[in-house]
């Protein structure tokens, strides 16, 4: 409970109180006269309130309400009303285009429902007078409601609301209170909306910093982005699950302890729930006038909306008793006495059901809970538990495990005295015999999903039947090691009749863009083309050799260099050409082909690249007339089996519309079925999925998703076998399941290390604490290692780190303690993502005699390490669902080997910081981030019991199913030079950490960021303009509006509020935090780089050896194919610039046109413009010096908030302000999901998963 004990304390808080509610109230006055302006924009929408909210809108005026600020918070000199009443402006403008934005993204989120239906705005309500005004415009209370019922009236609906009515809708919690209040009718359905705002970032005048200082300036969007990220890095994780798992909990109305333990004032999620309580009482008036009936389709969109952060929740109409139970505790008057303890039994509760989920639980979660009990700092916690009876991959596995069902499919020898992995083997054999279209292998990883495929092929091929087969996973390398399984013993010979293609960008580059593949083949071993592609050895001399293929750059006038773009054939392109050529000549028929699912990418007509696929029976297949019979008949004479197999679907955001892309293609080719002789079937592998709920869920449907946790209850009692079949039908065909749940281990010893420093913020030591609670890791983690080395036969250890700069250093520690006896390819070795080919010879050969093997990344999918036994696993604090995901798999590394039947070791670290302002706060900041920390650790064993044995333990009788699931999108198409080259200079960072000693790499990765870094960026309307939506008016762009913005706004304002309604219209944005994005469409980006060189050329320890290091980087075969492609781009472009040097200054110009394009700018920035110009025309030199530049505030603040590519400028240079360009696909599809009535919520503060473990079925 918060104490507030001295008159200086009380004074402070009574004054905190004060001016957040005057700027809400502001704020909340320009949000709603944002939202009318919008929908005065929406030509097609109708609507019943007349003049009534313009009539309204007259009587306000911006400079009575800051006068009424200033006087309302006992702030007298000029100076002070100057600087507040310079943030009275703000807060009003940010509310303003919040308005505007929200109604915009709102009306969007579902214009795909009914869009023949008129949109109707049956009732709105806001509340622009009274308390609302700060006292400037007074309004009868009886004729305002009557003016707002006369909406209704206007409709036909006759009623006349009674004195003693309109004072019960009056009341706390009832609709008449509400802040935003829409209801709106479409066809047959209706969408209440509600909304409750409230300003948070600024707690009193003390705050109220002067906005005509850079450094304040500065200073406030660092401290908004301390906000974003301060928060527990695992506050922010999307929990996804079924309607059957929630529903009980939330329909019991069990959880208004749950909602009452956060009902807090300074808390945004209470915002929510006071907008839940307003939309309940709202729903129920409809029904009691009999303007909504019982049976009517309605949705509710409830929102919490603070100028920092919006929570959400979209209900369904029966889940209405979730609304009701936050309009009993949001009406309850509650002591903080009361608060407090239905917080403390929240803990309680979910302390109990948390601690059902580990061995020796209560101890356990009891000192996680109190672990910062005592003081602040650095706290560290260990458990161990040993996990056992689960089926071990190697022993054989017992008849009774197996379900008659299964038995019934099998021959007594394929299960007789076998394990798991040779059941499982026979069991998917014996599938892809059959008709079935669609296979889905969802067994754990190293259950031999890939192998048995591979023999099925091998085997029908030794009895002369052709086969294509077409592998699609995201890890080239994997696809690799499949065709590698065609040409080695897997318990079959190799494949002597193989004929296996591959393709990639930079193959096809090295052929001057043209469509390329490489081949492998006992038969042949020259180059030659066919069907206009190019078909090299892949272990010839050709493809051996890296050609010095270049970016074309022309210089179009004297000292002008732009980038002509290139053609190159798609990799899909090349490869499905080269299926065509192969079965057309034929070639062979023995085919395998793979290609990386990164290959499918969305194309600016609309399209995407999977069109290219009609390419491989072009010959048996006519747009016009569909397929031809006797030409694809003949094709099955060639290949008996057609199977397309993509590999780890969720480990790539586009694998579900890859997916979707392979359904189309064959039921257009007439492949499913006997007609042409051909068993064609779609295989689906992924460990991540052990549910044909889960499939349909997550790959029926090609809707944009995050990385999310998915969960789901399972029954109290319930075992799932080890091996399991289920027949389901998946987008209408028939398809089966195949599961299997193993560990190769006979028992697992899981410790969790767990340390969390908690501090009390201070601007001065923040920065360098964070660093202490990296390095406390580091040395956690190099004497665990130690420790295993030391021991007298030390296992191989496995440690996933996806930090490289941790990583680098971790290493460099150990070699350090060990006086440089630690060697790479004797010691240990290192797997990242973009591996050479040196780097996996290297692991080819030592990865059975190294000790250590590190990985940063899913490089290390597909490869098996035998001898490790100890595998130490650090949870990232990023992308936490995605890095789960990835997690599952690495802990399945250790196998291949006898040691699979002996114990093994798992080691989690998870580390947090917990930061809280005041004193008072401190005890509840402690207590909700031992919340989040918990929720990891019970989502991570959770998950991985699931893997392990079908699901897991959650308080007493409760099992659930977890998994972490990868997001679905396609990116699009194209890339930049710039944007090229901006990844080169990150990538060249990055191995810098891993090779400390190569300095080029920091030279040049300086100097390309030096050269590139004084740029203009300005976006041109593009010629190809669409045409509008006669109803919709073209709308301004922000960025021509910033130098006049604030004056005009101001302007229009102080005569009267109506005058903004009259504004044009806006360009879509999403204001978020303190930063507004927006959309790049209808224009291209054109960038323009003005290029000293000379200075760089004539400093000795860069210039003059900077060509030489690019060289020497793009022929050194430590580094990945794709930086020495792009470094021979670099390349040229720097000769190009020194070159033209001589004659001229430089300057460099491209432009660019992606649908996925966004540009972010401080909002700031539209009051504070000349300010801004005038700095960085002044000091855009001690700019380019300050560690918290705009740029890397800006690029930070852009990331932690979205996924987010390509960012531009490279250096931190502006003209007149900052800003960030980058790529987000599908951002306006995240942001919408608000709004959809898949996810119950979409909060920081609240999940699902908390709820269930604090809800009494749990607790009981």
């Amino acid at each position: 409970m918060e104490q507030y004990n001295s008159p200086v304390e009380k004074k402070q808080r009574e004054e905190r109180r004060q001016l957040a509610a005057d700027l809400g109230r502001i704020f909340e006055l320009g949000f709603n006269t944002g939202l009318l302006a919008a929908i005065e924009q929406q030509r097609a929408l109708s609507h019943h309130y007349g003049d009534l909210y313009q009539k309204d809108l007259s009587h306000l005026h911006f400079s009575a309400l800051a006068s009424g600020v200033c006087e309302r918070t006992g702030v007298i000199s000029t100076w002070d009303r100057d600087a507040l009443e310079r943030w009275v402006l703000l807060f009003l403008e940010k509310g303003y285009v919040s308005g505007l934005n929200f109604f915009d993204e709102y009306i969007q989120s579902f214009c795909h429902e009914k869009p023949w239906a008129t949109r109707e705005i049956v009732y709105l309500q806001c509340n622009f007078y009274g308390e609302n005004s700060l006292g400037t415009y007074e309004k009868n209370e009886r004729l305002a409601i009557e003016d707002l019922m006369s909406q209704f009236r206007a409709q036909g609906f006759p009623f006349q609301l009674a004195s003693n009515e309109m004072r019960e809708y009056s009341r706390t919690g009832n609709f008449l209170k509400a802040d935003s209040l829409l209801l709106l009718k479409y066809g047959k359905h209706w969408r209440i909306l509600s909304v409750d705002l409230s300003v948070f970032s600024l707690g009193s005048t003390g705050e109220a910093v002067d906005l005509t200082s850079v450094e304040k300036i500065r200073r406030v969007l660092a401290a908004e982005l301390r906000y974003v990220r301060s928060k527990s890095v695992f506050t922010n994780m999307s929990i996804d699950t079924d309607a059957e798992t929630v529903s009980p909990e939330i329909l019991s109305g069990q959880l208004g302890h749950y909602f009452t333990a956060f009902k807090r004032e300074d808390k945004e999620c209470a915002k929510l729930i006071q907008a839940a309580s307003y939309a309940h009482s709202f729903y129920t008036f409809l029904l009691k006038q009999g303007i909504l009936t019982e049976n009517d389709q309605v949705v509710f969109n409830v929102v919490g909306y603070t100028d920092r952060n919006i929570n959400a929740m979209s209900v369904k109409k029966e889940h209405v008793q979730l609304l009701a139970t936050c309009a009993e505790i949001y009406k309850a008057q509650q002591a903080d006495q009361d608060i407090a303890e239905a917080r403390g039994h929240v803990l309680h509760t979910i302390q109990k059901a948390a601690a059902k989920g580990f061995l020796d639980g209560r101890k356990f979660i009891t000192d996680l809970v109190h672990l910062l009990d005592q003081s602040d700092g650095m706290h560290w916690l260990d458990h161990t538990e040993s996990l056992g009876g689960f089926i071990n991959t190697r022993t054989v596995l017992a008849q009774d495990l197996l379900g008659a069902d299964l038995l019934q499919r099998m021959d007594k020898t394929d299960y007789y005295a076998k394990n798991i992995l040779d059941i499982h083997a026979a069991l998917t054999k014996r599938e892809l015999a059959s008709s079935t279209p669609y296979l889905f292998l969802t067994g754990n990883p190293g259950i031999g999903k890939t192998t048995a495929i591979v023999n099925f092929l091998k085997a029908r091929a030794q009895q002369g039947e052709g086969f294509l087969f077409l592998y699609v996973s995201p890890r080239k390398q994997v696809n690799l090691d499949i065709i590698r399984k065609f040409r080695e013993d897997t318990g079959l010979p190799p494949c002597g009749d193989l004929f296996a293609l591959t393709a990639n960008s930079v193959i096809i580059r090295n052929n001057n863009a043209k469509p390329t593949v490489h081949y492998y083949s006992n038969k042949r071993q020259d180059t030659f083309q066919e069907q206009g592609v190019k078909f090299i050895f892949a272990e010839g001399a050709e493809a051996e050799q890296q050609k010095t293929s270049q970016r074309h750059l022309e210089e179009i006038q004297e000292g002008l260099l732009i980038d002509r773009g290139e053609r190159i054939s798609g990799v899909l392109d090349s490869l499905c050409r080269a299926i065509y050529a192969t079965l057309d000549k034929p070639l062979a028929n023995a085919i395998v082909a793979t290609v990386a699912i990164q290959s499918l990418k969305r194309t600016k007509n609309g399209s995407n690249t999977l069109r290219h696929l009609e390419k491989i029976f072009q010959g048996a297949y006519s747009k016009q007339s569909g397929v031809i019979p006797g030409k694809m008949s003949k094709i099955g004479q060639t290949i008996r089996h057609f199977f397309v197999m993509i590999d780890e679907v969720t480990g790539d955001e586009s694998g579900a519309e890859f997916l979707d892309g392979l359904h189309t293609f064959m039921h257009n080719h007439e492949l499913f079925g006997p007609t042409h002789g051909i068993n064609a079937k779609i295989i689906v592998a992924d460990a991540s999925i052990v549910d044909p709920k889960i499939i349909q869920q997550h790959l029926s449907e090609t809707t944009y998703e995050p990385n999310k946790i998915y969960f789901r209850r399972v029954p109290a009692q319930h075992t799932c076998p080890p091996l399991s079949l289920e027949e389901f039908r998946f987008k209408k065909d028939q398809a089966v399941v195949i599961n299997a749940n193993a560990y190769p281990a006979s028992k697992l010893h899981v410790t969790y290390k767990i340390g969390v420093d908690a501090l009390q913020y201070d601007e001065e030591t923040f920065e360098e604490r964070s660093k202490e609670l990296r390095n406390t890791l580091e040395d956690r983690i190099v004497i665990d290692i130690l420790a295993v080395l030391e021991q007298p036969n030390p296992p191989q250890i496995l440690v996933y780190i996806q930090d490289k700069r941790r990583l680098a250093l971790l290493i460099q520690a150990i070699g350090k303690i060990r006086n440089g006896a630690f060697k790479p390819n004797e010691d240990y070795l290192e797997i990242h993502a973009n591996i050479s080919e040196t780097d996996k010879k290297d692991i080819e050969i030592n990865q059975n005699r190294v000790k250590i093997v590190f990985m940063t990344a899913s490089a290390s999918r597909g490869l098996s390490f035998k001898k490790a036994t100890h595998i130490l696993v650090d949870i990232p604090h990023f992308e936490i669902e995605q890095n789960l995901m990835e997690i599952l798999q690495v802990i399945y590394r250790g196998r291949g080997g006898d040691l699979d039947q002996e114990e093994k070791s798992l080691t989690f670290y998870l580390t947090d910081r917990v930061v809280y302002t005041e004193a008072a706060d401190r005890e509840l900041s402690m207590r909700e981030s031992m919340l989040h920390l918990l929720n990891v650790l019970l989502i991570l064993k959770t998950s991985m019991m699931t893997r392990i044995e079908g699901s897991g333990k959650i308080g007493i009788n409760q099992r659930f199913m977890m998994i972490p699931i990868g997001g679905k999108s396609v990116f699009a198409a194209g890339e930049t030079f710039t944007g090229r080259i901006g990844k080169l200079i990150k990538e060249l960072e990055s191995l810098s950490h891993r090779y400390w000693d190569d300095k080029r790499l920091g030279c040049v990765s300086a100097s390309l960021t030096r050269i590139l870094g004084n740029a203009r960026i300005r976006l041109v309307p593009t010629s190809t303009r669409q045409k509008h939506d006669e109803r919709e008016q073209v709308r301004q762009s922000y960025l021509s509006l910033i130098p006049t913005f604030s004056e005009d706004f101001a302007d229009a304002a102080r005569k009267g509020f109506q005058h903004l309604l009259l504004w044009p219209p806006l360009e879509r944005g999403y204001l978020t935090g303190g930063i507004l994005i927006v959309p790049i469409s209808e224009h291209s980006m054109q960038e323009q780089y003005w290029m000293e060189i000379e200075d760089l050329f004539e400093q000795k320890e860069t210039g003059k050896d900077l060509l030489a290091s690019m060289y020497a980087l793009s022929r050194d075969q430590r580094y990945h194919e794709n930086v020495q492609m792009v470094m021979r781009d670099a390349i040229a472009f720097i000769e190009q610039l020194k070159r033209m040097a001589k004659e001229k200054i430089p300057h460099y110009e491209q432009e660019s046109d992606h649908a996925d394009q966004h540009y972010a700018v401080p909002f700031v920035t539209f009051l504070a413009s000349d300010t801004l110009r005038t700095y960085f025309n002044e000091k855009q030199a001690y700019e380019e010096q300050q560690e918290h530049s705009f740029r890397s505030l800006l690029a930070t603040y852009v990331r932690t908030l979205f996924p987010a590519d390509s960012l531009l400028p490279i250096g931190s240079s502006y003209d007149a302000f900052p800003f960030v360009v980058f790529r987000s696909l599908n951002l306006g599809e995240a942001r919408r999901k608000i709004f959809t009535d898949k996810y119950l919520f979409m909060s920081h503060e609240f999940n699902i998963l908390n709820m269930l473990l604090s809800s009494k079925e749990v607790e009981e």
